[in-house]
């Protein structure tokens, strides 16, 4: 038991830590990059996905950013920004959770390699911005996929997985006092009529829902590796 509660209760650390990053001035910005990649990378996708287009992804050296979609599902594709992102963040804790430090290094090449896909399909390349803020994350994934910073791969990973998702679940309270300025929610009110605070809600119950799902898969695993450990072989 005491094994599955320490998983879990890593996870937990390694969110609050990285909430809790966002008070320290210039770190919390840069962090913040993250968190807006995956949050305007999710707009593409979705767009793409059902049938749009997207183009003009921009990231800002504050922590905001933006993307240019057109055609497809229009309320899903803004409602897929804080929702992907979530997820994204739970997804890459999960797997970097799960894996070895071997394995933890070559998703840290596969980021690298999406980063490059992105700049390829939606970032301008005179937005001088824009490239040098993916081109430093593409190079924090090098630097945890070089050997020698192998026993740093997984917890990095973890951190920055973990970041995402806690940050990506709370930002949309912020649209509460945004006032009245342009958001996912307003555009989604626009589109079906229905109030901020719904919208809102929807994404903090999401973000719930992936924190949930990760912080079970957390302890199933752990039961796994502390089933296998005590395991006796059987003799014929």
């Amino acid at each position: 038991m005491s094994v599955t509660l320490n998983r879990r209760v890593s996870f937990l650390l390694f969110m609050l830590f990285g909430i809790g990053l966002q008070a320290v001035p210039v770190l919390s910005s840069v962090l913040k990059w993250y968190e807006t990649f995956f949050h305007e990378v999710s707009h593409a996708l979705a767009a793409v996905l059902t049938g749009g287009v997207a183009d003009g992804l921009v990231l800002r050296m504050d922590g905001s950013g933006q993307v240019m979609i057109g055609g497809g599902v229009a309320w899903l594709s803004s409602f897929a920004g804080y929702a992907g992102a979530t997820a994204c963040g739970c997804a890459v804790y999960a797997m970097s959770s799960a894996v070895s430090d071997k394995t933890a290094r070559r998703f840290a090449i596969a980021f690298v390699i999406g980063c490059a896909l992105v700049i390829l399909c939606w970032v301008h390349l005179l937005d001088i911005v824009t490239l040098a803020i993916i081109a430093m994350i593409a190079a924090s994934m090098l630097l945890l996929a070089h050997p020698r910073m192998a026993r740093l791969a997984r917890p990095g990973l973890r951190m920055i997985g973990a970041y995402v998702a806690g940050v990506a679940m709370v930002t949309p309270t912020y649209i509460l006092s945004a006032g009245g300025r342009h958001n996912d929610a307003s555009a989604l009110r626009g589109m079906l009529l229905l109030p901020e605070m719904f919208w809102v809600g929807a994404w903090l119950l999401f973000g719930a829902v992936c924190i949930v799902l990760t912080w079970r898969l957390e302890g199933i695993a752990d039961r796994r590796a502390s089933a296998l450990a005590t395991a006796r072989p059987v003799l014929r």
